[in-house]
């Protein structure tokens, strides 16, 4: 759709199921190529209260 557009982009898709905000912000360096220009990514929220990670650690790893 882009490329229909006129974009020249690539989306790339780097997901990990199961993933904590902890885990998706240590896997940024690795998971982001150099040059990217655009990130999108799910906090990983709901995997946090299913591990029972405090809210404030969750609200820390969102302002980061």
């Amino acid at each position: 759709m882009l490329r229909a557009k006129g974009y020249d982009a690539t989306v790339t898709v780097v997901a990990v199921n199961g993933l904590t905000s902890s885990g998706i912000l240590g896997s940024v360096d690795s998971a982001v190529a150099p040059g990217t220009q655009v990130v999108i990514f799910d906090l990983g929220r709901h995997n946090d209260l299913k591990r029972n990670v405090a809210a404030g650690e969750t609200g820390a790893n969102r302002g980061k």
